[in-house]
């Protein structure tokens, strides 16, 4: 998500708006864990991202 995403979402659902979302899926087993599971992996493809275009490679095993 981009900033101005970031800027969006906050703008349309509040500062409360990501707690509400949690607190819907936490209705339902397992919905928000996958939620965790969906934004961690994300979160951590932006970073790759960010380190491969700062010129960093992983190591290999």
């Amino acid at each position: 998500m981009t900033q101005l995403g970031r800027i969006g979402w906050a703008s349309r659902f509040g500062t409360w708006g990501v707690r509400r979302f949690k607190d819907v899926l936490a209705r339902w087993p397992g919905e928000l864990e996958r939620w965790y599971q969906f934004s961690g992996e994300r979160q951590r493809g932006r970073a790759r991202a960010r380190l491969a275009d700062a010129g960093y490679r992983a190591a290999r095993d």
